[in-house]
């Protein structure tokens, strides 16, 4: 359905998934279109670093990150960039703020599903070493190997 903004989402998750990057590029540009700033900065951002392209990465986490300042983004979207260029520290800082703000992609952010989705890093794992969280990740944890049992019979 074209009337269905979310569905660009959709897409561009799973273009992104496929590596389509040529795919993700137009989906990217849709979801601008649309609107959709912020998941348009998000696989922009992500299209960059996966096409080792460090300007546009770079231009694209700015507006991000100045997006997310002024309260109209994702501090876990942002911190998930963060971590995709190296920026470990700064990725723990905006998951601390994440978690403050109650920030919604805790839930549904597709990518990062457990901790071990993360660099290996000890800021990072201490901002998401928090009992909720944790509780989250037990969920999550069992979800994934009833699925993997579910598919073997």
């Amino acid at each position: 359905d074209p009337d269905f903004v979310y569905g660009l989402f959709v897409r561009a998750h799973a273009e992104s998934c496929l590596r389509q990057f040529d795919d993700l590029r137009n989906s990217v540009t849709e979801l601008e279109k649309a609107g959709l700033v912020l998941p348009g900065l998000y696989f922009r951002a992500a299209l960059a670093i996966a096409r080792n392209d460090a300007a546009g990465a770079q231009r694209a986490f700015d507006e991000l990150r100045s997006r997310t300042e002024a309260g109209r983004g994702s501090a876990y979207m942002t911190a998930s960039i963060a971590a995709e260029l190296g920026r470990h520290q700064e990725a723990a800082a905006w998951l601390e703020r994440a978690y403050r703000e109650r920030d919604p992609a805790f839930v549904h952010h597709y990518q990062r599903l457990l901790p071990e989705d993360w660099p290996d890093d000890a800021a990072i794992r201490a901002a998401l070493d928090k009992p909720e969280l944790r509780a989250l990740y037990d969920i999550r944890r069992r979800n994934l190997a009833s699925r993997r049992g579910s598919s073997d019979g």
